[in-house]
């Protein structure tokens, strides 16, 4: 008897795993299929979690038609919602649109989004900067935050702009002494020259950074936006490898989203590459990983030249041959690749 259970359990392992994943990829599929919108909501509600970080999530849906709306002050709840598409959306094709939640801002958190919510829904929407600052009483880390990712955009004031006017008033008070000022009617400053500077607004890379530094996402753009042009006309994007024939000798590059070892590989690692187009799968032998460990194992952003593997359906493999860091990890922060195995 336990040599027949020791037989079977060479195959009934994988069967009863590949089963039980099988479930759960067509829940999945199904899912993404039919409420696309409700369930990208519900994995970025219940971060952290999954197999993949907010902006890969939040980049795949915005290619399956779905509109990623920044924090609001006066429009997000503490979490992640389902919002409607209106006429007056630019994109007429849109699935539906998620507004991110003003938890997921950092130093914010659940409850100063709740604190947020709260105070808003007492009193009704918040009418400038200094009237959220009086009512909420966050600190100023977290309201340079939402200001840094476009939580108060709709006051008209560029980020530059509200970030030295928050500096004007939230210096040096506490909260009991914004309310005092508030229950005497008084302003807690008056308008100056100073007051009436312009300032440049930050600019679309300086947005970009500031989205994946304090919002782990950006609904605007990808690095790779960016980094490209600095690459030249050789490296291809991931969406040209799919008309690509198999054993062409290509070159690209992109943000690692997820590294895996598994302890069947034989020390190869499978690199899980993203860049504004979408995925690339490439395959790192363990002479390379020998070779450039620090690289493989923590650069952000990885340039890497190989052979293109044979494979059924759009997912092309890259069979690495050489590889380089793409730009050193502190100029930019970004959110580390997971890692499995």
């Amino acid at each position: 008897m336990f040599e027949n259970l020791l037989g079977f359990a060479e195959f009934g392992f994988p069967k009863s795993h590949g089963a039980a994943f099988g479930l759960l990829a067509y829940q999945s599929t199904w899912l993404k299929h039919y409420y696309l919108p409700e369930y990208l909501c519900a994995l970025l509600n219940e971060q952290p979690m999954g197999f993949y970080p907010p902006h890969v999530l939040t980049k795949d849906a915005q290619r399956h038609g779905v509109d990623i709306r920044r924090p609001d002050i006066n429009r997000s709840a503490a979490k992640c919602t389902v919002e409607e598409v209106t006429p007056d959306d630019v994109q007429t094709d849109l699935r539906g649109a998620v507004r991110v939640g003003l938890g997921y801002v950092k130093a914010v958190g659940e409850a100063g989004a709740s604190r947020i919510e709260g105070a808003r829904e007492r009193t009704g929407p918040y009418l400038s900067l200094f009237d959220f600052v009086q009512r909420t009483g966050l600190s100023r880390e977290a309201s340079t935050n939402l200001i840094q990712v476009g939580a108060f955009d709709a006051f008209g004031l560029n980020r530059r702009e509200l970030i030295w006017q928050l500096g004007l008033f939230a210096g040096g008070f506490e909260r009991s002494q914004l309310q005092r000022s508030r229950e005497s009617q008084m302003r807690l400053h008056l308008p100056t020259v100073q007051d009436e500077v312009r300032l440049n607004d930050f600019s679309a890379y300086q947005r970009m950074a500031a989205d994946y530094a304090v919002l782990r996402l950006s609904p605007d753009s990808h690095p790779m936006q960016f980094l490209r042009p600095m690459l030249g006309e050789g490296v291809v994007s991931s969406l040209h490898l799919r008309s690509m024939t198999a054993g062409a000798r290509v070159d690209v590059a992109g943000l690692v989203v997820c590294r895996q070892q598994p302890l069947t590989a034989r020390g190869i690692i499978f690199l899980l590459l993203e860049d504004e187009f979408g995925m690339v799968n490439a395959l790192v032998s363990r002479n390379l990983v020998e070779a450039h460990r620090d690289i493989v194992r923590t650069a952000p952003f990885i340039r890497v030249r190989g052979l293109l593997e044979e494979r059924a359906g759009e997912q092309r493999t890259l069979i690495v041959t050489e590889l380089e860091q793409l730009l050193p990890g502190d100029v930019l922060a970004m959110p580390r690749g997971k890692e499995f195995g």
